[in-house]
């Protein structure tokens, strides 16, 4: 029994060591990397569909929350307060917001959910190759938010679902000066 307590205990420090600025801008919004990284996230749980079913939102809590899935109660929540489809499907927008709202409020849960679905790196921008994990040797020209190790890998990650992620950085406005 002493070792459960201990153990949560050691988690939350190396949460709060990460600073919320990563995930959320001074002016209130996510920051470009992690809108990407949640992007990808709900790739991988709508697997190829537009909104995140039940049961998708279901197994994407199971693989943030050690097994355990949404409540009844929770899922009514997620469908009333966020973006729906006529079918109660989360969208990618309400997935977003649903992250909004929840690390504005505990920073520390949401990089308790990208540590465990492997996207901190993505975040700190300290991740490997968006493919295959390797020393990323290039990034994104477009979005410079992922990175990759070859060329071979960026043509894969952008038929697997980079290319519907990926938004162009927009660039510093320059005013002229007379």
């Amino acid at each position: 029994m002493p070792a459960k307590a201990a153990k949560p205990a050691a988690a939350p420090a190396k949460e709060h060591e990460l600073p919320r600025s990563l995930l959320i801008s001074d002016r209130g919004e996510l920051t470009p990397a992690f809108i990407h990284v949640l992007k990808r996230i709900f790739q991988k749980f709508s697997e190829g569909t537009n909104a995140l079913t039940s049961d998708q939102l279901n197994n994407f809590s199971k693989a943030c929350n050690d097994g355990k899935g949404f409540t009844a109660k929770e899922l009514n929540e997620i469908h009333m307060y966020f973006d729906c489809d006529e079918n109660k499907g989360l969208t990618q927008r309400g997935f977003c917001d649903m992250y909004h709202t929840q690390t504005s409020a505990e920073p520390s849960e949401t990089w308790k959910d990208l540590r465990k679905l492997g996207f901190i790196q993505h975040v700190t921008g300290k991740g490997g190759c968006y493919a295959c994990g390797a020393d990323a040797k290039t990034a994104c020209a477009r979005c410079l938010c992922v990175r990759y190790c070859s060329k071979e890998c960026q043509t894969e990650d952008w038929k697997a679902g980079h290319k519907r992620a990926c938004k162009p950085k927009s660039a510093p406005v320059v005013k002229a000066t007379e």
